[in-house]
């Protein structure tokens, strides 16, 4: 059922997916016998016969697995669209104000020039631009050691931020007067694409500011 979300095909092509598995799991079957059962033929070809079904059910847990995560993966796109469909782009000032409404912002703050008083502009700028525009906490703990002073100094400040707020990604959303957007992403989230969807946000308030 999961695989027939993921993908519509006509029941003779599923059967004979089906039936692949079946031979696939018998080879997995045949080879885990022939690893613990040595070289007598009739141990073997029992313990085959016996783990069949179980090498079976194991290939169908993987495909139920991956199917249910491409499905997850597929529903966060398609909620990201729905949103994104509906948000005002008259200014950056209300495109902002509907992050509190985007399917991967849960927990977030806006912090603004008055409560960045301790953070250079200039330098947290830094470690988007060789991210491409965003800033994960364990990423910047990794930068934070590495020997290139200019970004280490910026990723010292990102992880100062992110963890005195206790948020795990982050953004720059205006460097004059200098405004940053934080949230913290779900672990159930997957990473990759809750960032690219992060980039296709923090890319639309450039380009509206810029306008």
């Amino acid at each position: 059922m999961a695989g027939i979300a993921v993908q519509s095909v006509s029941p003779v092509v599923w059967a004979g997916r089906f039936l692949l598995l079946l031979a696939l799991a018998a080879g997995l079957s045949s080879l885990l016998a022939l690893a613990t059962q040595g070289q007598s033929r009739e141990a073997w070809l029992s313990a085959a016969v016996n783990g069949w079904p179980v090498s079976y059910a194991w290939i169908l847990l993987t495909g139920i697995v991956v199917s249910c995560r491409e499905l997850s993966a597929e529903s966060a796109i398609n909620d990201f669209m729905r949103w994104l469909a509906e948000v005002p782009l008259g200014s950056p000032e209300l495109f902002i104000a509907s992050f509190a409404s985007a399917p991967d912002v849960g927990t977030h703050v806006i912090l603004r020039s008055e409560q960045l008083l301790d953070y250079s502009a200039d330098v947290l700028a830094r470690l988007p631009a060789a991210e491409a525009g965003i800033v994960g906490l364990t990423k910047a703990r990794q930068l934070r050691a590495s020997a290139v002073e200019a970004m280490t100094e910026s990723a010292e400040q990102w992880v100062d931020l992110l963890e005195r707020t206790q948020m795990s990604h982050g953004f720059l959303l205006c460097r004059r007067p200098l405004t940053v957007f934080l949230l913290n992403l779900p672990a159930t989230t997957a990473s990759e694409g809750a960032e690219m969807r992060l980039r296709v946000m923090r890319h639309i308030v450039e380009q509206l500011d810029t306008r």
